[in-house]
């Protein structure tokens, strides 16, 4: 589903797209397989206090994960290591965003 910034009041655009992948040919026993893709995106201007134009990218990601324990799913995110990888993950996408945006400006 492709929006026009025209047809949206704040001028936002964007592309999503969803992928579901259920395959056996890559599952491994006694393993547990995570797998993270990228499902979206949105690119839209923010005007910051000091009215200067930014933009805005939010990413829409999905996450499967197979051959789990829920205990182990339901651990991670009570011990806070669930938010603490995912923030890593942004953060990685971030800093080569920021890099490849500072190769086209020359910077």
């Amino acid at each position: 589903m492709k929006i026009q910034p025209d047809s949206m009041p704040d001028k936002k655009c964007g592309l999503l797209f969803v992928s579901v992948s259920q395959s056996d040919n890559d599952q491994e026993s006694n393993c547990t397989t995570i797998k993270l893709a990228c499902s979206g995106i949105v690119v839209c201007p923010e005007i910051l206090q000091d009215n200067t134009v930014h933009t805005r990218v939010i990413f829409l990601a999905q996450i499967d994960v197979q051959n789990s324990l829920q205990s182990m799913l339901e651990g991670s995110y009570k011990s806070g290591l669930l938010k603490i990888g995912l923030r890593n993950a942004f953060s990685h996408v971030r800093s080569n965003i920021e890099e490849y945006n500072n190769m086209l400006s020359g910077i």
